[in-house]
């Protein structure tokens, strides 16, 4: 058995169809449901469907792939591209877990207050934090401000559903091409805090949690971050964690803390410092 999409391929996004090469799918849009076809095939026999989207199986090489083997495809004829979709919810719930229990990639059931759902639910947790950011950060008068504290907070909630890919798999268990956290996102938030706090003054005291509804929102969001860092540590103390997920969730906290700082200081909101 053969992997269906080749590693060389991103996780999501288009990909030139002349990249799929001869390989089998199952044809699931109009027409002749179920029919086999090589792609080539598919393409000729289809052609008159031009500009219509269309669901295709991958069946890999040959009819032995198994159903884990056939990430649902999505072609778009008038692009010549096909957009990979890595998830399908067609149903919210399966009382699977009405024991108790919860499945990790891999199938593997464990229970729900298991260190590694605490680390990942955390992490989702963030996430939502993230969402209610970015509402607050519509409010905000300053548009460039707005705008780039936007593009930088929807890159990291992509980023945090990584993270959950890598927490809620063993590291024995990664499949390749798998969504998680590398080396070069935290460099890449690294960067982006650096060029924030170069626009900052000089800290003299602890900053009380506030500066308007956006940085109120981010530094709730940073304890969330810093909670969602102590849980993976835990888990960490049990079994192997991915070395960049704790460096993530580090750098991630500390990225809030001047991106609150930096958009008060854009919306002219005052800072309160701590007076012991």
């Amino acid at each position: 058995r053969q992997r269906v999409v080749p590693s060389s391929w991103p996780n999501s996004g288009p990909i030139p169809m002349a990249e799929l090469g001869p390989r089998w799918v199952v044809y699931r849009g109009r027409g002749q449901v179920g029919r086999r076809y090589t792609l080539t095939e598919f393409q000729r026999h289809h052609l008159p469907h031009r500009g219509v989207p269309l669901q295709v199986h991958a069946r890999g090489p040959g009819p032995s792939c198994n159903r884990s083997n056939r990430p649902s495809l999505m072609f778009d004829w008038s692009q010549d591209v096909y957009t990979p979709r890595m998830v399908r919810l067609n149903r919210i719930y399966t009382r699977t877990g009405d024991d108790g229990t919860t499945g990790l990639v891999g199938g593997e059931r464990v229970a729900k207050d298991d260190p590694r759902i605490e680390a990942y639910g955390t992490v989702d947790e963030l996430n939502a934090c993230l969402g209610l950011c970015r509402e607050a950060n519509r409010q905000t008068a300053d548009t460039a401000a707005r705008a780039a504290l936007d593009d930088q907070l929807f890159t990291i909630q992509q980023q945090l559903f990584n993270l959950g890919s890598s927490l809620a798999t063993r590291l024995a268990s990664r499949r390749p091409n798998q969504p998680v956290i590398v080396a070069a996102d935290v460099t890449a938030l690294e960067q982006s805090l650096d060029a924030m706090n170069a626009e900052l003054a000089p800290l003299l005291s602890f900053v009380l949690p506030g500066g308007g509804p956006t940085g109120a929102a981010l530094h709730f969001a940073r304890t969330v971050c810093r909670r969602a860092e102590r849980r993976t540590i835990e888990l960490a103390h049990v079994e192997p964690v991915a070395p960049e997920d704790v460096k993530y969730l580090n750098r991630l906290s500390d990225w809030l803390f001047v991106a609150s700082r930096w958009v008060a200081k854009r919306t002219g909101e005052p800072e309160a410092l701590w007076k012991p």
